[in-house]
């Protein structure tokens, strides 16, 4: 079945789910771009407004935003035909959108915003730690009834409809599409995930042996770029990809700017606004070019949910920050390290080919001189810079030494009970070996060059006393 909507028109399907559309329907729908008008006059320029208030004029720009950059202004002709509020008893929020032609796509919030206590308890708490243990989350469950119950009302309508969501949303739009009843997955063209979560060890086996998502997987699309997304298993068989989104900051402040201790700008990169659309739809990167935190949380997030003591997961929710923490610390210090040897093997490069070429200069300039005091019975060696060569490289051995011992330092505080802290120790103990070898190197450098000095100043001395 080829695709209905591209990949930004889902994107942003996503995007308007996050509109309270209940407040501005007065007994009938409206399209999406009436609800976007009224938003802005209700609540630009105003400044007392509440965050959930602000939330949602910010909504409304980031609509704007992405229509405008993604040549995507005709969906303000959208129409919404449906929505579910349970924000206050389970924080579910759903809408339908009616693109024209018999397509309709459903759009599942994800968590909000913290700035509401309760908010957060429903969507960061009951609805995403939820995912961690073998039940149905609260919001999964209103998932399902939110299809039964367009298929109910508007399934004769459609011919063709899909399901997408970010963050928590996206599971929940995947979730909706497994365990659709068959009618609507008959007609499904295709459900995506942008940056959900996946789903547990349980939640995989129970619906791959009852054929849901067998059903359904080749119209799954789960597309990743932040940590988010790296937790817990894939769909088997879905489109699983990393995509390419908004990187490193260019700008050294915000590149440096930190948020509980971390990268503010890796934290953020959950953002929708992030992604980069080409003609439509999104790029695939290599997993190897992938943020450094969902590269540490992919592999270890599933070994650690696949094992039978996943269900007192949530405990550890706690030790999340703090392991993140010590992840970028071993991470920077790992880099640290390599750039400082790295370096300093470029230097001791360097500085070995020039004492080669002083050495060679010096003993070119000594016969040419000895020649002439043959007839003049003048003669001048100079051992100074070959004295000077050996005194850097003692003083480069020493730097090397010092960096071994800090590379041993490091890799001995780290944890021994951890995957990640055995690999990184195995690795920096080979690095200070490889230090420790470039040292004892420099130091024969060094000893070399002091024994050239003294035979040359030795064999000055046997020039001279032949001519004095």
């Amino acid at each position: 079945m080829s695709r209905t909507h591209t990949d930004a028109e889902m994107l942003l399907a996503t995007q308007i789910a996050y509109l309270n559309v209940d407040q501005f329907t007065d007994g009938g729908y409206n399209s999406v771009g009436e609800i976007l008008d009224m938003i802005e006059q209700r609540y630009s320029g105003r400044d007392n407004l509440a965050p959930l208030q602000r939330s949602q004029l910010e909504t409304v720009q980031n609509i704007r935003r992405m229509m405008e950059e993604n040549n995507l202004d005709y969906c303000g002709d959208w129409r919404i035909v449906q929505h579910c509020n349970r924000n206050t008893e389970s924080g579910f929020y759903a809408v339908t959108i009616d693109t024209g032609y018999g397509d309709a796509i459903l759009g599942f919030r994800g968590s909000e915003t913290w700035d509401d206590t309760r908010q957060g308890i429903l969507d960061w708490g009951l609805a995403d730690v939820g995912l961690l243990n073998s039940y149905q989350t609260r919001q999964q469950r209103d998932a399902e009834e939110y299809v039964r119950e367009f298929e109910r009302l508007y399934g004769d309508r459609y011919s063709s409809v899909s399901t997408s969501g970010h963050s928590l949303g996206g599971n929940l739009a995947e979730h909706a599409a497994i365990t659709a009843p068959r009618s609507f997955r008959d007609k499904l063209n295709r459900a995506t995930n942008w940056d959900g979560p996946g789903f547990s060890d349980e939640y995989i086996r129970f619906h791959t042996a009852n054929g849901d998502i067998r059903a359904v997987s080749d119209r799954l699309d789960h597309y990743r770029w932040s940590f988010v997304s790296s937790l817990l298993n894939p769909v088997p068989g879905s489109h699983t990809i990393c995509i390419e989104s908004e990187g490193e900051p260019a700008d050294e402040a915000a590149r440096n700017e930190k948020m509980f201790g971390l990268e503010k700008w890796r934290l953020f990169r959950h953002s929708p606004m992030n992604v980069h659309f080409y003609g439509g739809d999104v790029r695939e990167i290599p997993y190897e070019e992938a943020d450094l935190y969902f590269r540490t949380f992919d592999p270890l997030s599933r070994v650690i949910e696949n094992q039978s003591g996943a269900r007192y997961l949530p405990l550890a929710i706690p030790l999340v920050g703090p392991l993140i923490y010590a992840i970028e610390r071993v991470n920077h210090y790992a880099s640290v390290v390599r750039v400082t040897i790295s370096t300093i093997q470029d230097f001791a490069d360097d500085f070995a080919g020039y004492f080669e070429e002083e050495f060679t200069r010096l003993a070119q300039d000594l016969r040419r001189r000895y020649m002439q005091s043959k007839v003049s019975g003048t003669y001048e060696v100079d051992t100074v810079a070959v004295r000077a060569c050996a005194q850097e490289l003692d003083h480069a051995g020493s730097q090397l030494r010092q960096i071994q011992e800090e590379v041993k330092r490091i890799a001995s505080a780290l944890p021994y009970d951890s995957v990640s802290g055995n690999y990184y120790r195995l690795k920096l103990y080979a690095i200070a070996a490889s230090v420790e070898s470039e040292a004892k190197k420099a130091g024969k450098c060094a000893g070399a060059g002091r024994t050239a000095a003294q035979l040359f100043e030795s064999a000055e001395n046997g020039v001279v006393g032949r001519f004095s």
